[in-house]
């Protein structure tokens, strides 16, 4: 039997949860699994999840079996989080997602006519010059999107407001691992990421009802994770 050990942040209460919810999902689906409060790697040739681009990620990248858990990529940021196999270029393999949808997909908002003007969305952590460059050269107007951790510290004036606004300003958005890109193409606009394995990349040969479809399988609720809905699907 594969057994399976969960890397959880004791300090954060949101990896605390998913850890709980992914004990109950592992044990239902019959698989020994243990949850640990540390970066370090336990026994080989067992499946290993981690949560978050920060902890225990630099530990585990380019290690076989490994599942990461992240963000969601729509809806309640909360109850909901991504999750698939950690490739060793940092991409994630979320398995067979060419079927029909999963729960309730957002509505899609008519596309944007014009791709004129672009909003630059930042990355936590991340100097965002590469994405403000390509925007420059691409578009007639640029404006920037800080990340909310950032407080404020950037180096470009940021435009404020509710998302909702900034959607109707901008025609494009740019980014590069950031969600925000997501959140973006399902209202409209059009999304490029300097990230070749950001999942909206996708949407050029899918479309975007396609590629919204399959995007249900690569994320979670946490009532999904308790009852172990996941494990058939990914492993």
């Amino acid at each position: 039997m594969v057994s399976v050990v969960v890397h959880c942040n004791p300090g954060l209460q949101n990896q605390i949860d998913c850890a709980d919810a992914l004990r109950s999902g592992f044990t239902v689906a019959e698989m020994p699994v243990e949850v640990v409060y540390d970066r370090r790697p336990q026994k080989a040739n067992e499946i290993t999840v981690i949560q978050g681009p920060w902890w225990a990620y630099n530990e585990f990248v380019g290690k076989p079996n490994v599942l990461w858990l992240d963000r969601t990529f729509y809806g309640c940021a909360v109850n909901n989080v991504s999750l698939g196999w950690l490739n060793a270029n940092g991409s994630r393999s979320f398995g067979d997602c060419d079927k029909p949808a999963k729960g309730e997909l957002p509505e899609l908002h008519p596309m944007k006519d014009k791709a004129r003007c672009a909003v630059v969305f930042g990355d936590y952590g991340r100097d965002p010059a590469q994405e403000m460059s390509y925007a420059r050269r691409t578009f007639d107007a640029v404006y920037y999107r800080a990340h909310p951790a950032s407080n404020g510290r950037t180096p470009y004036l940021t435009l404020g407001g509710e998302l909702d606004t900034v959607f109707e300003i901008g025609d494009c958005a740019v980014g590069y691992k950031t969600t925000a890109l997501v959140d973006a193409a399902i209202h409209g606009l059009h999304a490029h990421s300097t990230n070749p394995w950001h999942v909206t990349q996708e949407i050029k040969t899918l479309g975007r009802e396609k590629w919204l479809e399959q995007l249900s399988w690569k994320q979670w609720s946490l009532d999904e994770l308790r009852a172990g809905t996941f494990v058939e699907h990914l492993c």
